[in-house]
């Protein structure tokens, strides 16, 4: 059973499904002189906006898809087998985006038509042919 499916069966979550139901339109804004209490005592109150409801399921599309990249055994891909997997994470609409996302955040590497799944393996092999052109 893999590692993804391991962790989503203990924690009794599934990734790429969020409860929308407990929605509710944003508040009414309110003056900047409302004092800080108040503002904090209003968040708690166990409801998300729109916005932190897409934030949430951002978020849960990217790592998604960080564990179908790590799933992979391959060190590297074609970025059309990477985009697939995002795809396959995010949605069709979505997949890109997230692609585009775990490049800009290291997760991955992308070099033209080629995707370092796991930039760690990319490091070590940098600094080995590095060590071995130095000569040591």
């Amino acid at each position: 059973m893999p590692l993804a499916d391991r962790i989503r069966d203990h924690l009794g979550v599934s990734f790429p499904r969020i409860n929308l139901d407990g929605l509710v339109p944003p508040a009414p804004a309110r003056s900047q002189t409302q004092p800080m209490r108040e503002r904090e005592a209003a968040a708690v109150g166990g409801s998300l906006t729109a916005e932190e409801a897409r934030k949430v399921l951002r978020a849960t599309q990217m790592e998604a898809a960080r564990a179908r990249v790590r799933a992979s055994r391959e060190g590297t891909a074609p970025y059309a087998e990477f985009l697939r997997l995002c795809c396959d994470a995010a949605g069709a609409d979505d997949g890109p985006s997230v692609a585009r996302a775990l490049d800009e955040s290291g997760s991955v590497i992308v070099l033209g038509r080629t995707v370092f799944l796991r930039p760690e393996m990319g490091c070590r092999l940098d600094l080995r042919l590095r060590v071995r052109d130095w000569g040591g």
